[in-house]
């Protein structure tokens, strides 16, 4: 990681886990203010969330998710196509977004929507597991890490709300734990292979799989390079509203503010905001610690952690009002997994809450098929 810092590479990283650490405490200080807000909200609001959680919204929300994944899989070129070319899935999968944008919501809400039924005895265990274990197999095919280790995480967490707690050192926990470092090595070392076509170094495949569980080479590039170059003062956010204005002729900036920092690190001098096709086309995503420190330094680094927990704060403070039902918390959930104070994560909350609303009217179809079988 030399190439990363002009700093001694011992040095660099004491200076950035300290400044890291810093900004982990304002995150647990903006929930922990935020969280303890008491507001209350009618309890006939959360009594009607619980009403939603019926079996007939789990198999309609779960034929939902199938139903995309197969409009997905079949608009990248099929099953076998992506498995066969798994190195080229960002192409393959290029202009599928927008079913990501009911998919997402889909996916997590059938898992709480199935914890919170089986909670109530009208799901057998095996059931659920049936329901989590598809899912996790059908996101899996399309090469991605993130949404099926999300899959997992989700059930353990409902499952451990709506059902009975499950210790952290128990045979369920380090059996979960094990699943997700296999089925991360896996993966990568499944597109790695796909893209040389041959096995890797296995010590190489080590490094790699270590370097991809954290952030933690981004931030030590972030933090040297602006520590010794002009900061970007809050213009990267400019390029929210230029993505919605008639492109020039190289195109729109990018919504990401990651490549403009891989582009940086291939040394290229770049600055928000330059149309996409004059940049690298990669990313390192920078995440609120990063892109605080790339507009204003370590101030803004600690303001934007602690902008990032006050929005986790909140959404757990919305769920508990409503009782943790399923949608409630499905955002709160999905806040504190996903959300960093930058242009590409608002811009997925805004999308995911757009696909959220369309999956309200399909729990409240289930809703009401239930009541109808009960009359």
């Amino acid at each position: 990681m030399a190439y990363l810092t002009s700093l001694p590479v011992r040095e660099g990283l004491s200076k950035v886990s300290g400044y890291y650490a810093i900004s982990l405490l304002f995150t647990i200080f903006g929930i922990i203010v935020a969280a303890s807000f008491r507001g209350r909200l009618p309890s006939s609001s959360a009594a009607s969330e619980a009403k939603t959680s019926t079996p007939a919204t789990v198999l309609l929300l779960f034929g939902f998710c199938v139903a995309l994944v197969i409009v997905k899989l079949s608009a990248a070129g099929g099953l076998f196509y992506i498995i066969g070319n798994i190195a080229s899935r960002a192409e393959l999968l290029a202009g599928t977004g927008v079913y990501d944008i009911f998919l997402t919501p889909a996916i997590f809400l059938t898992i709480l929507h199935a914890t919170r039924v089986h909670s109530q005895r009208r799901m057998r265990l095996i059931l659920l597991i049936f329901i989590v274990s598809s899912l996790f197999v059908l996101l899996a095919v399309f090469g991605g890490r993130k949404i099926p280790i999300f899959i997992l995480l989700f059930a353990w967490i409902a499952y451990q709300k709506y059902v009975r707690k499950i210790p952290l050192i128990s045979l369920t926990s380090v059996g979960l734990t094990a699943l997700i470092v296999i089925f991360f090595s896996a993966m990568l070392e499944w597109r790695v292979n796909n893209q040389t076509g041959s096995a890797g170094d296995f010590k190489a495949g080590a490094v790699s799989t270590i370097a991809n569980l954290s952030y933690l080479d981004t931030y030590l590039f972030i933090t040297d390079y602006f520590d010794n170059h002009p900061k970007w003062q809050g213009s990267s956010f400019k390029d929210l509203i230029a993505r919605f204005m008639i492109p020039g002729p190289y195109g729109n900036p990018p919504l990401d503010e990651g490549v403009y920092i891989r582009t940086l690190a291939e040394g290229y001098h770049v600055v928000p905001s330059l149309p996409f096709s004059l940049m690298y086309p990669s990313s390192w995503p920078p995440e609120s610690y990063g892109n605080g420190y790339a507009n204003f330094g370590l101030i803004g680094a600690l303001l934007f952690s602690a902008i990032r927990g006050i929005v986790i704060g909140t959404g757990f403070a919305i769920a508990r009002s409503h009782g943790f039902g399923p949608k409630s918390f499905f955002l709160a959930l999905t806040t504190a997994f996903n959300f960093h104070f930058t242009n590409l994560r608002l811009t997925q909350l805004a999308m995911v809450l757009c696909g959220f609303v369309v999956i309200i009217l399909i729990e409240r179809l289930g809703a009401r098929i239930a009541r109808m079988r009960i009359r």
